[in-house]
């Protein structure tokens, strides 16, 4: 690590952007999940393609 630089920080940091990619990630999977048309669904699941569990 560079001088000056304390861990600390850097832990901060990193556990700041991780609950934020967890929370984006958290808001768009459902969102796009439901944007799918009922007979998309249906020739996926026909397909092979596994439903989500929501």
């Amino acid at each position: 690590m560079p001088l000056g630089v304390r861990p600390d920080r850097v832990l901060r940091a990193i556990a700041g952007l991780v609950l934020f990619s967890a929370a984006y990630m958290a808001e768009n999977v459902p969102g796009g999940a439901t944007s799918c048309p009922p007979g998309a669904s249906g020739s996926g699941t026909i397909a092979g393609v596994v439903s989500p569990p929501w």
